[in-house]
């Protein structure tokens, strides 16, 4: 089975991930909070990858909100928000699904990270946004090399690991002396496929923040606004090699969520 037919297998029958997924963001986050005051009252919004979209419940309160996603049980379970502005579109998210410029805003929140094709998606996110609209993207960033989701199962295998992180490091090496290329990793066998499901274990693209807005930037988007969302480390090791790295330009966006706006 290909990754991308079990991925759409569980995503159109795990009505359990899609409850945890609902209470996790039922509640507005603290990145999606800021992120949505840059969104002008009245604008068309297209939210990527909606899932049970709860962005619809706060966003259509002062804005016209366009969920799109494939999974028909996120869907159906995004329909219990019976609300003004608020509409829904089954479609896939890496291929074009409206006209050129539609949109005033496209946001994709916690989503990037899922998409098996995520220069498609950008691509999509760009072209569908009106010149002078914006994109807003909140996403984890592993762009530290000893970084990495737990979909790509290193868990008690050291050798992997080290070969992972050293691989990163001669990747880095090569950005730093011949420029960005545009890798997109995929993981193209995440846990989630032998071990069952687990929070984030699903997770197929290896986000790096420097790589998506590079990319964009490379599109004609200009930043308005980037941050990184840190939550606590771990160890006082670690912390303190992390603070060591995140001083590092390149590096800035490392364990964190990052969210940033740009402007098309």
């Amino acid at each position: 089975m290909t990754l991308k037919k079990e991925l759409k297998d569980f995503y159109n029958s795990n009505r359990d991930y899609y409850l945890e997924a609902r209470r996790l963001n039922v509640n507005l986050t603290d990145e999606r909070e800021k992120a949505f005051r840059f969104i002008p009252a009245g604008s068309l919004v297209l939210d990527i990858g909606c899932g049970t979209a709860e962005n619809g419940k706060f966003i259509s309160e002062f804005a016209r909100y366009v969920g799109l996603d494939f999974s028909t049980i996120a869907l159906d379970m995004a329909l219990d928000y019976k609300l003004k502005n608020f509409y829904l579109v089954k479609g896939d998210v890496s291929r074009p699904c409206f006209k050129p410029g539609s949109f005033d805003v496209v946001i994709s929140t916690y989503s990037l990270e899922h998409f098996l094709a995520p220069r498609d998606v950008l691509d999509q996110m760009y072209n569908v946004c009106k010149k002078g609209g914006c994109l807003i993207i909140i996403s984890p960033a592993w762009d530290l090399p000893f970084q990495f989701p737990p979909s790509m199962n290193f868990a008690g295998n050291i050798y992997r690991r080290f070969f992972y992180i050293i691989l990163r490091i001669f990747e880095d090496l090569r950005e730093c002396f011949f420029g960005m290329k545009y890798n997109f990793k995929i993981i193209r066998n995440p846990s989630f496929m032998t071990n069952g499901y687990s929070q984030d274990n699903d997770t197929v693209y290896l986000t790096k923040a420097r790589e998506v807005i590079t990319y964009l930037k490379h599109k004609g988007c200009k930043i308005m606004h980037a941050s990184a969302e840190r939550g606590a480390a771990g160890n006082i090791i670690f912390r303190m090699v992390k603070y060591l790295f995140i001083k590092i330009p390149k590096y800035k966006f490392g364990d964190s969520r990052f969210f940033v706006i740009l402007l098309t």
